[in-house]
């Protein structure tokens, strides 16, 4: 119940509903510092904060209850019928997938104070060693919970998940590489509550290489380091990006702010997942009737879980039926986005002081959202020092090119969506709210406010009563630390579940959502790695795994 009350204090802060009503805070004008480059000084002397909503603001009623559409999902090719070769690799890679799944036990998510996934929890494809054959990739728990947050309470880190990657040659499945971690994000600071997310990336470059990528970012030493793991010419490779206090490094040397960006910029993504998640406030594409239903959903931070353990599901039951599901993730949005995304993490990093209790000046999160559809979603930035102070900035692409479309209110908000055109936020403080509707005709930012309401806690029975029925879907905010929610909507043109995935999720979930682990469990792993098949590397020079230090 926990986080129920930190969710419902963000939207409602706290005294929500309660007597009295006051006047929001101002919001930023103009584009925002990280993209500008100006410093909060300089961006100050050139745009005051305007006291009230955009000019283009105007009070309207609130639009009647219309029927919900249901999104509709990027539909992929039919697949053509796999041939003997991709059948005869799949049966193979079944077998060893199973084969790992009787030893670590099936994936399933761990749901209590925190969320996290346990067993053989990631099973994804793609050609690591570039000879043209998929290698299948999978993440198992290890067994051990070896961090903890603000509560306190266990929680995994990326040294508890273990990353394998297989590949098929002459009948027989080895082991390509293998790796005893996955990325790691931890946020313990006031404003982000207790978030902590172990992820992993795998993404093709803009040169055609394929690369698994590992971010190592804890917020309190306002430092992160990015790690691209690759093969070239038979031997394994790692290059190591570091960013500290404005700083670029490769490998340890100084590199450009351009050297940076070209050197991460991506073609594709070709896999990628959350393995836990401890904080609602990334939970993208809730429901509101599944939040409601607080109990019996568990803890809707599960949602995120849920469409990776959904899409392994999918993955197993394609290889029994003779195909290797190679995902790609490639649409014109996705490098401008996740250039703009990286900007945003290392300007969270740019504030406080490292050698002490590190404190975000400001703070991002993002969203997508296609406010006018036209197939391409809209990136939604929420910015903020304090809740009190924050306010959105609503990017698009046109032309592979990165569009500023306006700004809008934030502090003490909320957005929710119909899977339809525009978008509705729910904006309330201390018995004081309204709902605040978006548009967004010829890339512009069109705002209309509804009139102030109030009201006591007595009069509803839920803090749910006050959204808008007509949109029905919180779309919620991913760290700018964690790309999984593009690589979400490139797959399935929507953020959230879709219908068919969500009537999936409801009926499993009693039989995947497990109580949550305590304790240790032994370790114990299902083969010997031996001779060259078996590298891991640092700082791009390969080094046997028994030297091997992270």
């Amino acid at each position: 119940m926990r986080k129920r009350a930190k969710r419902a204090a963000a939207v409602l802060m706290a005294a929500a509903l309660t007597a009295g009503s006051a006047a929001m805070p101002a919001f930023a004008a103009g584009l925002p510092a990280w993209l500008t480059g100006e410093t909060e000084e300089e961006k100050a002397e050139t745009a005051a904060a305007p006291e009230t909503a955009p000019a283009q603001t105007e009070a309207a009623p609130a639009p009647a209850v219309v029927p919900v559409p249901a999104p509709v999902p990027v539909q992929p090719a039919a697949p053509e019928a796999p041939s003997e070769e991709e059948r005869a690799a799949a049966a193979a890679y079944l077998a060893k997938y199973q084969e790992l799944v009787s030893w670590y036990g099936e994936a399933a998510i761990q749901n209590g104070d925190t969320a996290y996934l346990t067993g053989v929890c990631g099973l994804g494809f793609l050609d690591l060693d570039g000879n043209g054959v998929q290698d299948m990739l999978t993440v198992i728990w290890n067994g051990s919970l070896s961090g903890s947050n603000n509560e306190p309470n266990d929680i995994p880190l990326g040294n508890d998940y273990r990353i394998d990657v297989w590949t098929y040659a002459e009948d027989q499945v080895n082991s390509l590489f293998a790796y005893e971690q996955v990325g790691n994000y931890q946020s313990f600071s006031t404003e982000f509550w207790d978030a902590d997310l172990c992820l992993l990336e795998a993404v093709e470059k803009a040169d055609g290489k394929t690369v698994l990528r590992l971010v190592q970012d804890e917020r309190e030493k306002g430092v992160f380091q990015l790690y691209e793991i690759y093969q070239e010419n038979g031997s394994f490779y790692q290059d190591s990006y570091f960013f500290a206090d404005g700083a670029l490094q490769r490998n340890g040397s100084a590199i450009s702010e351009e050297e940076w960006k070209e050197a991460l910029k991506i073609k594709a993504i070709l896999y990628a997942a959350n393995f836990s998640d401890d904080d609602m406030e990334f939970s993208a594409g809730v429901r509101l009737a599944d939040e409601a239903d607080f109990d019996g959903y568990g803890s809707y931070n599960g949602q995120d879980l849920a469409w990776v353990l959904l899409n392994l599901r999918e993955n197993e039951k394609a290889l029994a039926e003779g195909r290797i599901p190679a995902r790609r993730a490639e649409a014109e949005y996705i490098a401008p986005y996740r250039e703009a995304i990286d900007l945003l993490d290392r300007e969270n990093h740019l504030d406080g002081d490292p050698g002490e209790s590190f404190f975000q000046l400001h703070n991002y999160q993002y969203s997508l959202y296609d406010l006018d559809s036209n197939g391409v979603p809209e990136l939604i930035v929420k910015e903020y020092s304090s809740e009190a102070g924050a306010f959105y900035n609503i990017y698009s692409v046109q032309n592979g090119q990165l569009v500023y479309c306006g700004q809008d209110a934030g502090a003490h908000t909320e957005v929710t969506v119909s899977g339809g055109e525009g978008a509705a936020i729910l904006q309330s403080h201390m018995g004081w709210y309204q709902y605040r509707y978006w548009t967004l005709p010829s890339y512009q930012l069109q705002v209309t406010v509804s009139e102030d309401r109030e009201g006591s806690i007595d009069d509803f029975e839920d803090w749910h009563e006050i959204y808008d029925p007509a949109y029905p879907i919180s779309l919620g905010a991913a760290d700018p630390a964690d790309p999984v929610l593009l690589y979400r909507y490139a797959l399935d043109g929507v953020s959230w579940l879709d219908e068919e995935k969500h009537g999936e999720w409801l009926a499993h979930k009693g039989e995947w959502v497990k109580g949550a682990v305590t304790g240790e469990t032994a370790y114990e792993p299902v083969y010997e790695p031996a001779g060259e098949n078996y590298l891991t590397v640092v700082g791009g020079i390969q080094a046997p795994a028994s030297d091997f230090l992270f």
